[in-house]
């Protein structure tokens, strides 16, 4: 059995919601001491919907929503020391004595929403990693070294 949903999809309200810029992500980084790097676990399917509407739904939730959803879930710390793109979450502290706190409450805004991490792509505590392609520590924004070609002068 087929059944065509174009009419449906037609007048159903489109997700315009944003995704930050990466590049104010990445700049917005120096000075901060200590830095977790988290990835949420199959962060787009942990949006849960409705059991009523389960049945009536025919697609895959996109990055704006889960976007929109982690934005609302970290408001406080995205303005304070968090930065978000999609599953990526980067935890930065000024100072060393201020870790423990920020990263509780980091954990506690995870565990209240129900979001579980991606354990083997998670660091915690270091003063650089690499985060959406680029190295960030607390110099600021570092070559990847990954992506470093040498070139030997003739």
């Amino acid at each position: 059995m087929y059944t065509d949903f174009t009419s449906i999809t037609k007048v159903c309200l489109k997700d315009f919601y944003p995704l930050p810029s990466i590049d104010r992500i990445v700049d917005s980084n120096p000075g901060y001491k200590v830095l977790d790097f988290l990835d949420v676990f199959q962060g787009y399917d942990q949006i849960f919907m409705a059991e009523e509407d389960v049945e009536k739904t025919a697609f895959v939730i996109d990055r704006a929503t889960y976007q929109w959803m982690v934005n609302k879930v970290f408001s406080i710390q995205i303005v304070r020391n968090m930065e978000i793109y999609a599953d990526d979450m980067l935890v930065k502290i000024w100072e060393v004595g201020d870790y423990e706190a920020n990263h509780m409450e980091s954990f506690e805004n995870l565990r209240r929403n129900k979001l579980r991490l991606n354990p083997e792509k998670c660091v915690f505590g270091v003063t650089s990693e690499k985060f959406l392609e680029y190295m960030i520590s607390a110099r600021g924004i570092e070559p990847n070294p990954n992506k470093v070609v040498v070139v030997q002068a003739m």
